[in-house]
């Protein structure tokens, strides 16, 4: 054994047989342009569609009632 040695022969050998680290988590992708400024990037936004928001008002939303 090398007691000079930083690292010692068993943990060199500990650390050879250990697996590659993970690879780094992705980053989230950039914001989309569209996605920030346009509603109509949202399909589930009611506001993309007026005739279809007047009509589930009148039906009473469950996403409203919920809020109220």
């Amino acid at each position: 054994m090398e007691p000079a040695s930083p690292i010692s022969p068993v943990h060199q050998a500990v650390r050879n047989h250990l697996p590659p680290p993970p690879p780094p988590p992705q980053p989230p992708p950039p914001p989309n342009p569209q996605n920030t400024t346009s509603p109509s990037a949202k399909p589930t936004s009611p506001s993309t569609k007026p005739a279809s928001k007047t009509c589930s008002t009148t039906t009473a939303p469950p996403s409203r009632s919920a809020a109220a």
